[in-house]
């Protein structure tokens, strides 16, 4: 229906290290958007700053830090969905 009516589709996804930029991840990502009609654009969205240690649901356990991925590794990721012939912003 998106693309019968001529809107653009644009993907935004979150990098969070060691939870959304994974190979696996990304793969499937990758896959997936290929696999929508209408797409114009991917916007990536890696996190600024770092993640708090912050504590989990169950007792005792807690969410290690990390740091922001490295503009190499978020440049990489963008060129495997520039392969689809979208455009691909680093939104930051």
């Amino acid at each position: 229906m998106i693309v019968e009516r001529g809107i653009p589709l644009i993907i935004r996804i979150p990098l969070i290290p060691e939870h959304t930029d994974s190979e696996e991840n990304i793969t499937a990502l990758v896959q997936f958007v290929g696999s929508l009609a209408g797409v114009t654009a991917v916007n990536l969205l890696p996190i600024i700053g770092r993640i708090e240690q912050v504590r989990d649901a169950r007792p005792g356990v807690r969410v290690a830090r990390h740091g922001p991925a490295s503009y190499e590794r978020v440049e990489a990721i963008a060129k495997r969905f520039e392969t689809l012939a979208v455009d691909c912003e680093i939104v930051t």
